[in-house]
């Protein structure tokens, strides 16, 4: 709705300027309006240390590749729960981000494609983020068989224990009890995102190519983000 309200907001902008232009008008009249300061979102991110005890923590979990995935790719978290296994590309090591999963109601969850025309990229992969997919792709068969004619085929590669979607606060749930058991401080699944990010940049990657994996639609995004970084 914020969104929406700034892009409404420059709209009505952009036309009184150029009814100012054109002579309709002597001036604008969102220029008296006081613009409100911008403040950088806060976040808390994990240090290098504690990201490796929660990875440690969550090995065994049933969301053990989703946490993965979200701290070595910098994904969303609807990106990452509409994820399909036709998006993995084995042989050249990457994923393509075409989609969200988007939680409507607590009881419906609707698919569609990313907001911006950068958020549609691909991101290379590790051996280790292989490695995790391919696990889990061996552990959701087993469910998928256990399940039989109970299991929802959607394609999606993180799913509940009959193939339907899975639920945003059930992962916030398994975060959180993972980082208790962990003694972690507790963070959002979107501070995942940002710990990921932030660990590229202080590593020496340039910042276009973070922006490009992150899916932000200019650099100035990601340095207004990742400054510290």
């Amino acid at each position: 709705i914020t969104d929406q309200r700034i892009a409404n907001a420059r709209r009505y902008d952009e036309t009184f300027a150029q009814a100012v232009k054109e002579g309709i008008l002597g001036r604008n009249p969102l220029d008296a309006v006081e613009r409100p300061k911008t403040e950088t979102a806060q976040y808390q991110i994990f240090t290098e240390e504690q990201a490796r005890q929660f990875m440690i923590t969550s090995a065994g979990s049933k969301y053990e590749a989703l946490f993965y995935l979200a701290l070595t790719t910098g994904m969303r978290k609807g990106e990452l729960l509409g994820l399909m296994w036709s998006d993995i590309d084995w042989n050249k090591s990457a994923l393509l981000v075409q989609r969200q999963l988007l939680q409507a109601s607590s009881s419906k969850a609707v698919l569609v494609p990313p907001k911006t025309k950068s958020g549609h990229r691909a991101i290379k992969l590790g051996p280790g983020t292989l490695s995790q997919l391919a696990s889990h792709q061996k552990k959701q068969g087993i469910l998928k068989a256990a399940a039989g004619e109970k299991w929802k085929e959607n394609e999606l590669i993180f799913t509940s224990g009959i193939g339907t979607p899975l639920g945003q606060s059930r992962v916030s749930k398994e975060l959180n009890r993972l980082l208790d058991k962990a003694g972690l401080p507790h963070i959002r699944f979107h501070d995942l995102r940002h710990t990921s990010l932030s660990f590229l940049l202080e590593m020496g990657m340039p910042v276009n190519t973070v922006q490009m994996r992150a899916g932000h639609s200019k650099a100035s995004v990601t340095t207004d983000i990742y400054g510290h970084a």
